[in-house]
Parts: structure tokens; C-alpha cells; sequence
């Protein structure tokens, strides 16, 4: 059956990318467009400020998101692509990092995570920083054995690297601490579901 035309708001022009607000919602429609000019449109829409590898900035994007909030959208929309998100003091989103996938190289954007998240007794003024796996790497955290191990190996990733030292998950041997590893497991898990049940929620 046809489906009916969706209301495009003045703010919008481009029917490639719209960017609609129904009942109290934020509903964002991308017909293929490339991933750098998705996030230039919602940087006008909403002042979040991203960062894009260049290898990544022509991925192009398909996608229909409706949530309540910009925070839930950008993580919908970047479901594919790991990435750090920095909140402000009122937990809004204010940056996101897109980090590319190649592994066993230094994380540059661990910067950002330890300015903002300064080990000092200023603690309270600091912004929160949160790295998102993509739903690929979720899996491959979640499919392993239950109580076994992680391999080692993931620890030279940089992306999970960041996401275990979230866990206080410091060294490749921290990976055999089961305590820390179902920690893991578990958030990868929730994360996962959340992202799985978006996409139910959208079809």
C-alpha cells in the first residue's frame, strides 16, 4: 500500500533527510544519503557537535528512527559504528565521536574521555562520557560462553579497550576475572536488547 507523506516541517527542505516532530517524538527519515551529511543535519537541528573519521564520512545511511529524545536518535542512527558520546551536565548529548574500526591502534579519543571525566574532586562538574558499541561488536561480546573468558585479544582493540576500562577492566588479565567479564556481558547485553528492540519498534 502507498504510505502517507509524511509532514515536513519548514526547517527541512531536503526530502532525503527529514527530520519531523510527531506527538512530543523526533522522527528522523534518511533515504541514503552519506553519514557526514545525516549529522551536518542534525548538528543544524540540535547544535550536537560530531566528529567522523574521513573513511567513514561517505557511508551512506538508510534508516527510519522515531524516539523521544536526540540522545536515543543518535545512538539509533550510529547503530553500525562505535563511537563516543559526551554528555553535558544535564545529560543532553553535546559531542559525539565516530571512531573508526581498525584495531590494535592508540585511541585519540581517550583525550575527550579524560577531560571530561577529570580524576579530581571537581567530579561533579565533569561531563559524562559513554562509548557505544556498534551492534556488531556488542555481539561478539555477548555470543561468547557464558562464565568463560573474553579473549585477550579483544583488549588490543581500542574500542573495547575503552569499553572494558568502563568495567575497570585495565590489562588483557583482567579479562579472566569472571566478576568483571559478566559486568561486561551484561551491559553489552542491555545495550544490545535496547538496539534490537528499536528496530522491532520501527518496522
Amino acid at each position: 500500500g502507498s504510505k502517507p507523506i509524511p509532514v515536513v516541517l519548514p526547517t527541512s527542505t531536503d526530502t532525503r533527510i527529514e527530520i519531523t516532530h510527531p506527538q512530543e517524538g523526533i522522527r528522523v527519515n534518511v533515504n541514503s544519503r552519506p553519514l557526514v551529511e545525516v549529522l551536518q543535519r542534525v548538528t543544524k537541528e540540535t547544535g550536537i557537535q560530531f566528529k567522523v573519521p574521513v573513511s567513514l564520512k561517505l557511508k551512506v545511511i538508510r534508516m527510519e528512527v522515531q524516539e523521544t529524545n536526540w540522545n536515543t536518535v543518535v545512538d539509533t542512527l550510529l547503530r553500525d559504528f562505535s563511537h563516543v558520546s559526551v554528555l553535558d551536565e544535564s545529560s543532553r548529548l553535546s559531542k559525539v565521536v565516530i571512531l573508526e574500526g581498525n584495531t590494535g591502534i592508540t585511541f585519540p579519543e581517550s583525550q575527550i574521555v579524560k577531560e571530561n571525566n577529570p580524576r579530581g574532586d571537581n567530579k561533579n562538574k565533569a561531563r559524562i562520557t559513554e562509548i557505544t558499541l556498534s551492534m556488531d561488536q556488542l555481539m561478539e561480546l555477548t555470543k561468547v560462553v557464558v562464565r568463560k573468558p573474553i579473549s585477550p585479544g579483544l583488549f588490543h582493540d581500542y574500542q573495547y579497550r575503552e569499553f572494558f576500562e568502563q568495567h575497570n577492566i585495565e590489562s588483557p588479565e583482567d579479562l579472566k576475572d569472571i566478576q568483571k567479564v559478566t559486568a561486561v556481558r551484561r551491559t553489552a547485553r542491555k545495550q544490545l536488547q535496547e538496539l534490537k528492540r528499536r528496530e522491532r519498534k520501527k518496522d
